[in-house]
């Protein structure tokens, strides 16, 4: 009977993995495309709107909080003039979410890694 719950506790645990693995990938895309997105309003364009989307991904690593990049970004607006309001951000933040979610989905439809493998059947 152990080796039973032992099973379903590493399917628990892959489970969890796997779910936190794309939700990694889902905010990382997210952000990416929330970042070309304030790029092209600020007048970014070419390796500077680049590097703009990816700097708004490393920020997310370090700041982790849930309103973190969308302030920064409120910020990065008002320094560049550009009026955009937090509703707008956080909507465009909303719709690119679900997008990255829905592309991963299609595109790693299956377990990433070994250890994600369904256990017990």
């Amino acid at each position: 009977m152990t080796d039973a719950f032992r099973e379903i506790e590493k399917s628990h645990e892959a489970k969890f993995k796997l779910d936190e693995e794309r939700q990694f990938k889902a905010q990382s895309r997210c952000n990416r495309r929330l970042g070309a997105w304030a790029a092209e309003r600020m007048g970014l364009a070419g390796s500077k709107a680049g590097d703009y989307a990816q700097a708004l991904v490393l920020y997310n690593l370090d700041h982790p909080e849930p309103h973190a990049v969308i302030a920064k970004i409120e910020s990065d607006f008002a320094a560049a003039g550009v009026q955009v309001g937090e509703r707008e951000i956080i909507a465009h933040c909303e719709r690119f979410r679900a997008e990255a979610l829905e592309e991963l989905l299609s595109v790693y439809p299956d377990p990433l890694d070994a250890d994600h493998m369904q256990i017990g059947g």
